[in-house]
């Protein structure tokens, strides 16, 4: 695990404001438009860095401090959008909680064998979840 880091970049002012960021293992970012793409990724692993999120929540400054990191992804062009249930849905927002969270729950590190996104939003297939 851990050739890619996904996440989605919301550096206001940069080309790239509001699209889904890969990394390779060199560092080396792609961008995809969550409104043309879906992102689906495998073997992957929630990392946030809770340090830097509760500062985020305590004083609103944005720092780059969680992302996914999976061993390979696959750009699918979007025709329609994949949505999964409300239970597969998972967030991250440190404005309001500093963590990832899926239905109430911490997941913060958890291992799962698929995530994918449709649109902005992030889905764990129920099928794909294991806990870390």
């Amino acid at each position: 695990m851990g050739r890619f880091r996904v996440r989605f970049n919301l550096a206001r002012g940069e080309k790239t404001y509001r699209l889904w960021q890969v990394r390779d293992e060199m560092g080396n970012p792609s961008h995809y438009d969550p409104d043309k793409f879906k992102l689906v990724m495998t073997d992957c692993k929630l990392h946030n860095n809770r340090n830097e999120a509760e500062k985020i929540l305590d004083d609103g400054y944005r720092r780059v401090c969680s992302w996914i990191v999976c061993s390979s992804y696959e750009v699918v062009l979007m025709k329609e959008p994949m949505v999964g249930t409300k239970d597969e849905h998972i967030m991250y927002n440190p404005k309001f909680t500093p963590y990832w969270v899926m239905n109430g729950v911490n997941m913060d590190g958890t291992t799962h064998e698929l995530i994918y996104t449709s649109g902005r939003d992030i889905y764990i297939p129920q099928s794909g979840l294991t806990r870390g």
